[in-house]
């Protein structure tokens, strides 16, 4: 599939929305573990906008694994460890998988990502802090790191994800490819300029 050049380190920051949770900032070290961990990082974190020209396309874990394995180059300044470590887990299950979005909202590897999604985990995340606390050993603190950092990168993909798409959507036609009639936004925008007029 034609791509048209997209610049990621151009695109590193971009629209976004701010969650409408309430964020509990806290900053704790737990110096008996050695573990430096924040509860408010992922949920402070600007949920990423879905573009008017995707709402109810929004993507779902087995399409940002497949779009990341198909232009792994555009994904190369993120982090993408945790799209790769889901994947190794799927095991003889792919591509149906339950997992935790944030750690606390369950949902399924083909249920789509929308930012109501996003914003529920987040607000999963300051209601189980505020209720529990800080973790009771090193197990639970690493495995709340590792689901934050997780919920982050993820967050980080999907906003690169519509970026990448957005620039494909209203991409002019490939003149090095036979027939190529554009991005669908550019072939609605085309034939939009040309009603009632005549060749």
């Amino acid at each position: 599939m034609y791509m048209a050049k997209y610049d990621s380190q151009q695109h590193q920051t971009g629209a976004s929305q701010k969650s409408q949770c309430s964020f509990y900032n806290r900053h704790k070290k737990l110096k008996s573990y050695n573990i430096v961990y924040s509860f408010s990082k992922t949920i402070e974190m600007d949920t990423p906008i879905t573009p008017e020209e995707f709402i109810g396309q929004e993507p779902h874990l087995v399409e940002l694994l497949e779009h990341h394995n198909n232009n792994n180059s555009f994904y190369d300044d993120l982090n993408t460890d945790c799209l790769k470590r889901i994947h190794t887990s799927w095991g003889y299950t792919f591509p149906s998988y339950s997992f935790y979005l944030g750690g606390q909202l369950n949902m399924n590897t083909l249920d789509r990502i929308t930012e109501s999604n996003i914003n529920k985990a987040k607000e999963l995340i300051d209601k189980k802090n505020k209720e529990y606390g800080e973790p009771a050993n090193s197990y639970e603190a690493a495995g709340i790191k590792k689901a934050e950092e997780d919920f982050e990168n993820i967050q980080k993909i999907i906003e690169r994800y519509y970026k990448i798409q957005i620039h494909n959507f209203y991409r002019p036609p490939n003149p090095d490819i036979p027939n190529d009639l554009g991005g669908l936004g550019y072939q609605k925008i085309e034939n939009s300029t040309r009603i009632g007029k005549t060749a």
